[in-house]
């Protein structure tokens, strides 16, 4: 990212767009827009990390609280950059934009970066994805080969399913995969687990739990993988009707970890 943030950089200190062009020095206006990329980066870069503790990645909502997380992280990002193109070209102040102006022109560049390279990432990050074989043919005497609904009985393994699109991460101990198959299809397929769906986009099995934190809006599940598992306004009394947030109060009075695997 820092080399991309970097080629940019050298692309808009070429091109010079915004009437840049217009800046003396060619290697003076290439290192302000390297410079400029890269505060972006870091600025953007903390706005998409927000945006993935907040909703589930991948998802609609994900995307909505990520425009408003670059709305917010451009305002720092254009009193940098128009700070310094006044340092570095003083000459400039009668004819820089205002300050609403300056922010229109960073949001221009910022915004529609953040969510083609959180878009591209996403795809470069993704494993390869467990799909459904055609069935192979079988005799009576020879058993049906499984399916891809088979495939993830798991048992115990299995910590939370997070809905992504299409598709159905399966976490474990391990790690985690990609299925092709609908979110109530992969909750029938770990039917046997003891589990409850806390949020339109996530199961959670009961002994995966470790940790509840938040207040019944903002309520956060922190899995044994490490996972933080959100729990929608809606969901926090079916937890409490399960008993689970009355194991976790208890378990706090007794200074023991709530959700132990051999808990519950």
């Amino acid at each position: 990212m820092v080399c991309a943030a970097f080629a940019l950089g050298c692309f808009l200190g070429v091109v010079g767009p915004f009437g840049s062009y217009l800046n003396h020095g060619t290697l003076t206006r290439i290192g302000y827009w390297i410079g400029a990329a890269w505060v972006g980066l870091g600025l953007y870069g903390a706005a998409v990390a927000a945006s993935r503790r907040i909703a589930p990645a991948g998802s609609p909502a994900f995307w909505c609280v990520l425009a408003g997380s670059v709305l917010i992280a451009s305002v720092p990002l254009a009193y940098l950059t128009r700070s310094g193109a006044l340092l570095l070209w003083p000459t400039l102040r009668p004819v820089l934009p205002g300050w609403m102006g300056w922010y229109a022109q960073v949001l221009e560049i910022g915004l529609p970066s953040t969510l083609a390279g959180t878009l591209a990432g996403a795809r470069l990050r993704r494993p390869a994805i467990a799909t459904a074989s055609p069935a192979a043919p079988h005799t009576p005497d020879e058993p049906a080969p499984p399916s891809s609904e088979q495939t993830i009985r798991l048992g115990p393994g299995v910590l939370a399913l997070q809905m992504e699109d299409h598709y159905v991460r399966v976490h474990t101990r391990a790690g985690s995969a990609l299925h092709l198959m609908p979110m109530t299809r992969a909750i029938e397929a770990v039917a046997p687990l003891d589990g409850l769906r806390v949020h339109r986009s996530w199961w959670v099995a009961r002994h995966a739990v470790r940790q509840v934190d938040g207040p019944a809006r903002a309520m956060r599940l922190t899995l044994a993988n490490g996972v933080t598992a959100p729990v929608s306004r809606a969901n926090v009394a079916v937890l409490r009707a399960a008993g689970w947030l009355a194991e976790a109060s208890e378990a706090d009075r007794a200074g023991a970890d709530p959700y132990s695997p051999t808990s519950g």
